[in-house]
């Protein structure tokens, strides 16, 4: 899994397949919006599904570590959304 910050997005590679998420970048990680998520793929114009939002997520949150950056998903409201928060 690797990750590129740019201002305002976040693009991760994992399985073949790249994704982006925009939020903003905070002192102790990434603040993501979980709506936001779409394929940076140009070949890839799937619709993306909660399901693929889901195992994303999952794989971000497992591979956390205190050494890296932490990634908080929040609504777009930037409620935290512990149902994300915690896959």
């Amino acid at each position: 899994m690797r990750f590129s910050y740019r201002k305002g997005n976040v693009t991760i590679e994992y399985n073949g397949k790249k994704a982006r998420f925009h939020g903003d970048i905070c002192p102790h990680g990434f603040i993501a919006l979980v709506s936001s998520m779409e394929w940076a793929d140009p070949d890839n114009n799937a619709p993306v599904t909660e399901e693929d939002r889901r195992e994303l997520i999952r794989l971000i949150n497992r591979n956390a570590t205190p050494t890296n950056n932490k990634f908080y998903f929040v609504d777009d409201d930037y409620y935290a959304l512990d149902y994300y928060n915690n896959l």
